[in-house]
């Protein structure tokens, strides 16, 4: 006998699409909502890591006013002071003359990668101070719990991306509950303070998170390609054509027994790029890998995206210029990938906008969880009267 469709109905309604979406955001909030509320707290925190170190760590030592020295003997100054087992990966110019150079070493045999020692150095007296341990500083900490939640290596990245796709399904899943079918649209723009208990704690849950709803998708996904450059990045590219930029596709060039002729490849960089103020050059670690010189562009903002010059390191030959004003639309989104999630580049309006979006996950699983406990505690009580 077929069915009665009148009794299909309640079936229907009750594992309708808007019903299986609720039931998705509830229970991500729910069981994903302490790690989500520590990743968004400790990323509002990083945001202003840069002012943190200015009104924390220990002021600068004055730099002395003269020529500077070639970055040759800058490194050869730091290199002094550590271990010999001590390898320099990357060497950091600051855009102000009064601050250090800092060269950032990797020790063979000790966890902690690249720029596990950091020695900063007058590039002009070539004093040095140091060495430092950037990563026993606390801010540091704030950043592992942030980018991968202390697990280390390429499994803390994957989790972190995950949560990032959680973050995505309850930014949309809200949004789709919140969509209003009846009441007008600019009703359900702001909060009803004539409510109380459950349905205020429920405007409210819905408010903000409209308000900053591109915000919180935007930092969001962006934590997503972070966490999966190579998925997310051929995706992009799909759609809109262009380049890997990532560093592991950097040109690789022929071993040679030359030793590295650092001043000289500079200077090659710096003829490709003659408007570009020089920030970082990226030592190589193996044979076949390039001496990577990055230039801050006329009008760049500190963790945009910068000017990439690889050059060989025995023949000082450019190999390859990676100029974002020269980027197509697929390379400009996927570049400027890192500088959305950090609140760079935008001025301090988004910067800020990035800070309260970390706040989020606090707000929205403690109005989301309030609400959800008000509701089932009124259910219970009216179940007896609606026995009777």
């Amino acid at each position: 006998m077929p069915r009665d469709e009148g009794s299909l109905a309640p079936v229907r309604a009750r594992w309708s699409a808007r019903r299986v979406l609720a039931t998705l955001h509830l229970v991500l909030g729910i069981a994903l909502g302490i790690p989500l509320v520590l990743i968004g707290l400790s990323g509002s925190i990083l945001v202003f890591e840069d002012q943190l170190h200015d009104w924390f760590d220990p002021p600068s030592p004055a730099m002395t006013v003269g020529d500077r020295r070639p970055i040759t003997d800058v490194v050869d100054a730091a290199r002094a002071i550590v271990a010999t087992t001590a390898s320099p990966t990357l060497v950091l110019l600051p855009e102000a003359l009064d601050k250090p150079v800092v060269v950032r070493f990797a020790v063979r045999g000790e966890a902690g990668g690249p720029g596990a020692i950091a020695v900063s150095v007058d590039p002009v007296s070539l004093r040095t101070f140091g060495p430092d341990r950037p990563g026993e500083h606390w801010l540091r900490q704030v950043f592992n719990l942030h980018a991968q939640l202390f697990v280390q290596g390429r499994d803390g990245r994957w989790l972190i991306g995950w949560f990032g796709i959680a973050m995505v399904i309850l930014g949309f899943s809200g949004m789709v509950m919140w969509w209003p079918r009846r009441a007008p649209f600019v009703s359900a723009l702001r909060v009803d303070r004539r409510k109380r208990g459950a349905p205020l704690l429920r405007d409210i849950h819905e408010t903000v998170g409209l308000w900053l709803w591109f915000v919180f998708i935007a930092v969001s996904g962006s934590s997503v390609y972070l966490a999966y450059p190579e998925t997310v990045g051929e995706a992009v590219r799909a759609v809109l054509p262009g380049r890997d930029l990532r560093l592991i596709t950097a040109p690789r060039v022929t071993p040679s027994p030359a030793p590295i002729s650092l001043d000289q490849a500079i200077a090659a960089a710096r003829a490709a790029v003659p408007d570009g103020s020089l920030r970082m050059i990226g030592l190589p670690q193996r044979g076949d890998q390039p001496l990577r010189v990055n230039f801050a562009p006329p009008g760049h903002f500190p963790g945009t995206p910068m000017v990439g010059v690889f050059v060989e390191p025995g023949t000082s030959r450019v190999l390859e210029i990676r100029d974002p004003r020269q980027f197509t639309a697929g390379e400009t989104v996927l570049a400027w990938q890192h500088a959305v999630h950090a609140g760079d580049g935008f001025g301090w309006l988004w910067r800020i906008l990035v800070f309260v979006s970390g706040l989020l996950p606090a707000v929205f699983v403690g109005t989301g969880v309030a609400h959800w406990i008000l509701r089932r505690r009124g259910r219970n009580r009216a179940r007896p009267t609606a026995a009777l």
